[in-house]
């Protein structure tokens, strides 16, 4: 039975409110006859409604509301403008929920809004999603949410938030802002490659999340489609796994918490602890795009417990395009701090498929100021700048700059090249030729000593200038 064949808010609002205090769920609970079906759906039509002498915030009064299905927000005539809250109490799915995905829905032509949600904790026990939205902002703070429905394969797995794309308005109509919250799944127990679970899924720019909240045990912890967020004060991580007996066992893999996919990203990562897993850079969600990157990444702590064999790095960039290459532009990493836990050698970037990338056409990328668990974090750098000792006498001096510098690139300018030679002083040196990896440097004549050569990733501006 729909709500509209159950007693509707405006026959019970001398009990509600009097128009100076929040509305009760446990007068719309009273007048559903304790079916919170009903009286969940009938408090967010009241809190929406364009007539009746509401407050607009509803007080769930510590309640624990039990919904077998979805609840949707009021649309077009039926549905207000401005900013509504609810606040205090749980949200959960019970068995046999079924009618859609998610738990709470505002979808459609709905006014422009704000949805508060203060101390409220949503749990889908694995049966549902959280909240789907298409329009308007939600402003989520010191809330929890637990346990969204999982997808039956990789390719289905819903978001737990799902900041929708398309509304009334196109993409901008619908954002978030989430700050002090914790979101978590019970799968754990299983290596990440086997989770099912997406904590936020965005189609949207304009996000921010942050301000302390930590997220853990996803697949993905947080996937942007869309254009620009902001991250600062943020904690993903995957954990440790269980194998028999309950113990605890390391990762034998990694999935990315954090993937960012429409190419050009305009985005800003700050404060991230960066637990167990890694950041991905790519154009999955638009592979037409110019080249991936445009991001700005600094106070990060990216740990990573490494059992695997070639594992991931820390950040990652992977070009999804069906043929053709891309190329890796306008990254900024700085004052971060790379460590590895495992027994396998992590780098702070590379690029999943090399094949798929111009590794001669990267700009823009700057990658200083940082620190690493040396031994098991490969260092990296741009401008880097590497001294080799050669030993024999010798009119031809090479030095390899592989792995040293993001993701993969090569250096495309020599800024630098000092000798010192064995008994002798420092002196400046020809550049020499740059063949794909390897910087060679010549003297006119032979002598042994060291060599040291600072070079760039970066290829010249539309300018003429270098910059980094």
């Amino acid at each position: 039975m729909s709500p509209s064949d159950k007693t509707k808010p405006n026959a019970i609002s001398g009990s509600l409110t009097d128009g100076t205090t929040p509305l009760k769920y446990s007068a719309f609970l009273a007048a559903a006859s304790n079916n919170h079906q009903v009286a969940f759906q009938d408090a967010i039509e009241a809190i929406y409604a364009r007539t009746g002498a509401y407050n607009k915030v509803l007080d769930l009064e510590g309640a624990t509301v039990l919904l077998t299905g979805p609840v949707r927000a009021p649309t077009g005539d039926a549905a207000s403008s401005g900013a509504r809250s609810t606040i205090n109490g749980e949200i959960r799915a019970q068995e046999g929920f079924s009618g859609g995905d998610y738990m709470l829905n505002i979808m459609g032509k709905i006014p422009s809004h704000y949805l508060r949600l203060v101390n409220v904790t949503f749990n889908g026990q694995n049966r549902a999603c959280w909240i789907r939205w298409d329009i308007g902002n939600m402003i989520i703070q010191a809330c929890q949410f637990k346990n969204p429905k999982p997808g039956a394969t990789v390719a289905t797995i819903p978001g737990g938030l799902y900041c929708k794309g398309g509304g009334a308005g196109g993409s901008a109509d619908a954002g978030f802002w989430i700050d002090n919250c914790w979101f978590s799944t019970d799968e754990g127990p299983v290596q990440p490659s086997s989770r099912r679970t997406i904590g936020i899924l965005s189609e949207t720019g304009d996000n921010k999340l942050g301000g302390l909240t930590t997220m853990s045990y996803f697949r993905h912890c947080f996937v942007s489609h869309g254009g620009t967020f902001m991250i600062n004060g943020l904690h993903v991580f995957q954990g440790v796994t269980t194998g028999d007996g309950g113990t605890e066992e390391n990762m034998t893999d990694h999935t990315a918490s954090i993937m960012v996919t429409g190419g050009r990203s305009r985005s800003i990562i700050s404060n991230l602890y960066l637990g167990k897993s890694f950041l991905e850079l790519s154009n999955e969600s638009n592979p037409t795009a110019e080249y991936i990157g445009q991001i700005a990444i600094t106070n990060m702590f990216a740990f990573m417990e490494n059992g695997q064999e070639d594992a991931a790095a820390h950040i990652v960039a992977r070009n999804y395009a069906a043929s053709g290459t891309t190329s890796v532009k306008n990254v900024s990493i700085t004052n971060s701090l790379f460590v590895n836990g495992g027994k396998e050698q992590t780098s702070p970037t590379k690029i999943f498929n090399p094949a798929g990338f111009d590794r001669d056409s990267y700009q823009g990328i700057r990658l200083v100021d940082n620190n690493f668990d040396f031994g098991d974090v490969q260092p990296q750098a741009n401008p880097i700048t590497l001294k080799k000792t050669f030993g024999s006498q010798t009119t031809s001096h090479n030095i390899d700059y592989t792995d040293f510098l993001p993701f993969s690139g090569r250096p495309k300018q020599v800024l630098a090249v000092v000798g010192n030679r064995t008994g002798g002083t420092h002196q400046a040196l020809a550049q020499g030729e740059i063949s794909a990896d390897t910087v060679d440097i010549e003297t006119t004549s032979p002598w042994a000593g060291d060599i040291t050569a600072t070079v760039t990733v970066n290829n010249t501006q539309s300018s003429g200038f270098l910059e980094g």
